[in-house]
């Protein structure tokens, strides 16, 4: 027994020993610094992440401490823009993208001749064998750059801040341009992408304020987010036939763009897409998209006439908000929602053409459209959203369909033109001061009241009657000839009622008069009562 019991604390401490004896490496996880640059160890090697923002010259060397300098993580040199020049160590193996941006005052980029990843030419860096350009120094002067024929991908950034080329020259053999990969290069006017680019990345033109022509590659089949966003001088742009989806803000700021035209191959369009394009006047849309985004067209101040393609479904939120100048639109039998505040302050429509598709109509959908004059919501719209029609002023007429069930709180707050409304008997949530309210001076004081004068037709014992009794609004119910006092019976009662009419003994709603007037003359009389007694006899 106790021959295994020490024979087993051997093996033990045999064990122990073997571990002990193993090296280890310690892993800092932590940020150190050296030289102005800082970085921290991942145990295979060193990653820079940062640097003394007064630095005009960084050196990355071989190794500090006998640890490998590796990589340089994104954006590492973000504020250093004092920085004139980078030299690259031999062991540095991997440097991400964007790593030296925006450096606005780097002029060159060398890289040790040992590095046999990474190689310069002329201060430009790219990959060892030249077929990836990976960072174009932002103030290196040069009034035209010739991207080498050996290049085959321009990545993320690489010409990001280059302020003063003027001409940039991209050759037969890149296939691919990453995201952001001439942001900002504001000195460009105009620049040819080949044919054989078939991937362009999102935002790659993006900021380049001084851009006034661009032609695209036939072979690229997008068009990404953000791709010519702020680029405000940019003048006309022809979209490829390949391309099948421009993404959200594409457009957006180009306040020089006047029209274009989306092709029939495009069969998406994204949120924003044209916001704040404040001249475009003329677009005509593909035919094979299926929803006008989010602010598609938003301050679109000139635009003047569209024409939404059969097949879109939805007009989304604010999609021509604060077009002032939109006076012609074609809403397609597609539609089926028109988004909150979708034509919200396009004071030029004077007509609204709604189809019978539409099922909603969205919140402040087109509120200050003041030149409308009349409205009508055809069959098939279910609900009428808060705000829909407010500040309307210059409505004169609403017609409302049966098949709508509900009416948004303020939904035609404040149309001060507007003297009476027909709410159907289907509609059965009528929202707080949704009819016959406004905000209007009153001698010189302004109020928030119903309107003076207003009147509510619809029929009795429905949410329309209630609706005005709880709110002090005239009521007029809907009657049926030779039945002045709406039971849905032309009988006896009828008659008395209108003997008294007739005598001056009892006052009479529009619609009530309407019902009196049987052999419609415009006025009420005996023979009228002689026709209502033949009414009732025959009935």
């Amino acid at each position: 027994m106790q021959k295994s019991i020490k024979k087993s604390l051997a093996i033990f401490l045999s064990l122990i020993i073997c571990i002990i004896a193993i090296p280890v490496t310690i892993v800092s996880a932590e940020n150190a610094t050296s030289g102005g640059l800082s970085y921290y160890n991942t145990g295979s090697g060193l990653v820079i992440t940062g640097c003394d923002e007064d630095l005009t010259e960084v050196v990355i060397p071989d190794d500090i401490n006998g640890n490998p300098v590796k990589s340089i993580e994104n954006q590492a040199f973000i504020g250093c823009t004092k920085i004139k020049t980078i030299t690259l160590g031999a062991n540095v193996s991997n440097i991400a993208n964007g790593a030296f941006s925006p450096c606005t005052g780097l002029r060159n980029i060398y890289v040790d001749e040992n590095n046999d990843r990474f190689c310069d030419v002329d201060g430009v860096l790219y990959n060892y064998e030249m077929t990836k350009l990976v960072a174009h120094p932002a103030a290196k002067a040069q009034d035209i750059y010739v991207i080498p024929d050996t290049v085959v991908e321009i990545l993320p950034r690489a010409l990001a801040w280059c302020e003063s080329i003027n001409e940039i020259i991209i050759p037969d053999s890149v296939t691919t341009i990453g995201n952001m990969a001439f942001l900002s290069c504001s000195s460009l006017t105009s620049i040819e992408v080949p044919d054989s680019v078939v991937s362009l990345g999102s935002e790659a033109f993006s900021w380049n304020e001084g851009l006034e022509e661009i032609k695209l590659s036939k072979n690229i089949d997008s068009i990404g987010d953000r791709m010519f966003i702020y680029c405000s001088n940019l003048k006309s742009i022809e979209i490829p036939e390949g391309v099948k989806s421009i993404g959200k803000e594409a457009f957006a700021y180009c306040e020089s763009l006047e029209n274009i035209v989306i092709p029939d191959n495009v069969e998406s369009i994204g949120d924003r897409i044209f916001s704040y394009c404040y001249n475009l006047k003329d677009i005509t849309l593909s035919q094979n998209i299926d929803r006008i985004g989010d602010r598609a067209f938003y301050f679109c101040e000139k635009l003047n006439i569209i024409d939404i393609p059969f097949g879109v479904t939805e007009i989304a939120d604010y999609a021509f908000a604060s077009c002032p100048a939109l006076a012609d639109v074609t809403i397609p039998e597609s539609v089926v929602r028109i988004g909150n505040n979708a034509f919200a302050w396009c004071e030029s429509i004077t007509s609204l053409n709604l189809p019978t598709s539409v099922e909603t109509i969205g919140d402040s959908a087109f509120t200050r459209c003041i030149g409308l004059t009349e409205v009508v919501i055809p069959e098939g719209v279910i609900s009428i959203g808060e705000l829909a029609f407010s500040s309307c002023n210059n409505i004169k007429s609403v017609s409302i369909s049966s098949t709508v069930e509900k009416i948004g709180d303020y939904a035609f707050y404040s149309c001060g033109s507007l003297n009476s409304i027909e709410v159907p008997a289907n509609v059965t949530d009528i929202g707080y001061r949704s009819i016959g309210y406004g905000y209007f001076l009153d001698g010189r004081k302004w109020i928030y009241a119903t309107y003076p004068g207003f009147t509510i037709i619809g029929d009795k014992d429905t949410s329309a009657e209630a609706y005005a009794v709880a709110n002090g609004i005239a009521f007029d119910g809907i009657y049926e000839i030779g039945d002045p006092n709406g039971d849905g019976v032309t009988n006896i009662a009828d008659i008395v009622n209108l003997q008294k009419v007739i005598c001056g003994n009892t006052k009479l709603t529009p619609n009530q008069a309407t019902a009196c007037d049987l052999n419609n003359d415009g006025k009420i009389d005996v023979f009228d009562l002689i026709l209502l007694k033949q009414m009732v006899a025959q009935a």
